[in-house]
């Protein structure tokens, strides 16, 4: 393992005065109004969730699951509760929630999202042109080793296969080196075979560089990869 490396894996197996949960939840509760009537999508009175592990969080469509991940990424806010993320409280800071998010938490989602004009390593080096964050080339380099993409680093995304554009979204999410990753249905615009390698990938960013990943997923054989599993119906855990 490079030696850039073992410090934070090191730091990630130190327990004194450490947070073993990078994610906790309480009294949470999110609720739509829809005319007269107020549906509540997520309902959730304790959440925690281990550092350094892969959780997934199961259930079926319209079950909350992707509500609750977007709540804990302040991508959308909570009628109720507080949400803590590596130990700082998201709602508490509304005026600064965007720069947390960049800083603390990186997505990966269903669709992407790689800009098109951009090659795949300008995609991934996106965000750390956005927040003026220091580039480092031997992280950079571990990165695109592990995930496969040093051959396709000047291709654009209409040039990559499915796999490919999820492995650069994975890096463009891993690139500022974040607390947590968030990811919503990764494997889901992708064949079956390619999204076992994909979730193969992210076991590895795991293992070897201690990432916490968040997993919102359908789909049973995804979860199997995971540390953790947090089944979610009619938006409360079970």
């Amino acid at each position: 393992m490079p030696h850039v490396y073992r410090r934070r894996v090191a730091l990630l197996e130190y327990t004194g005065g450490f947070m073993e949960y990078i994610i906790q939840a309480r009294n949470l509760k999110k609720i739509y109004n829809q005319g007269e009537i107020q549906v509540t999508a997520v309902d959730i009175d304790e959440l925690n969730m281990k550092r350094g592990k892969i959780t997934s969080i199961l259930g079926k469509s319209g079950s909350g699951k992707s509500t609750l991940l977007h709540l804990l990424g302040g991508m959308d806010t909570p009628t109720q509760g507080e949400i803590l993320v590596d130990g700082i409280n998201l709602y508490e800071r509304r005026s600064k929630i965007s720069h947390l998010r960049w800083k603390t938490v990186g997505f990966v989602f269903q669709e992407f999202h790689l800009i098109p004009e951009l090659t795949a390593i300008e995609n991934i080096r996106l965000p750390l042109d956005i927040m003026n964050h220091p580039y480092d080339k031997e992280f950079e380099t571990v990165l695109l080793d592990m995930l496969e993409l040093k051959d396709r680093l000047h291709f654009y995304p209409r040039q990559l296969s499915g796999g490919q554009k999820q492995r650069t979204a994975i890096a463009r999410a891993l690139i500022t080196r974040p607390s947590i990753v968030l990811a919503d249905e990764p494997t889901g615009s992708i064949d079956q075979p390619s999204g076992h390698k994909l979730m193969q990938f992210i076991e590895k960013a795991n293992s070897d560089l201690g990432q916490t990943f968040v997993i919102v997923t359908h789909d049973h054989e995804v979860a199997a990869y995971s540390h953790d599993q947090i089944y979610i119906e009619d938006g409360k855990i079970r």
